[in-house]
Order: C-alpha cells, then structure tokens, then sequence
C-alpha cells in the first residue's frame, strides 16, 4: 500500500468517527431540547436516521444556537456545582 493510499485511508477514518460525533450530538440534543414537543422529537430522529446527511445539516440550521446555548448552559451548572462541592 503507497504512503498516499495509507494517509488517505485514515484521513477517511477520521471523518468518518467525526461525522457519528456529530450525529450522537445531534441526536442527544433533540432528546435534551425541552422546547419541542414529543411527537417533534420523533420527525427529528426519523429524519436524522433516515436522511442523515440532510437531516443533521438541517437540525443544526433550525437549532444550531439553541443547541449550543444548551451546552453552554448545562457546562455552567455542572461547573458551579463542582465549585460548591470543593468549596471550602
């Protein structure tokens, strides 16, 4: 196998373990997203299962901020909490 062949290939694997990061955290967040009801919850997953390309883009246009405010808000807590516990 030529170095190329070998770069390429991992270059390939990479992506790959890159792109189900993203879908997980697609997926987490429909399922942490308090502002959509059930049954939206479920044209969300099946859309993001069965069109994952389309799907994933799509969630991250329409929910994008909101996710990432999400993120942000729950590292907060999680912070503030690890803070009181080591507090003096």
């Amino acid at each position: 196998m030529p170095l190329l062949d070998l770069f390429f290939a991992m270059f390939m694997f990479f992506l790959f373990i890159a792109w189900i990061s993203v879908v997980f955290h697609v997926l987490a967040d429909v399922f942490r997203n308090r502002d959509v009801g059930g049954f939206a919850k479920v044209i969300w997953m099946a859309f993001v299962i069965f069109f994952p390309l389309i799907g994933v883009f799509a969630y991250l246009i329409v929910h994008g901020r909101a996710m990432s405010e999400r993120r942000d808000s729950d590292r907060q807590r999680r912070y503030d909490a690890f803070a009181d516990l080591t507090a003096p």
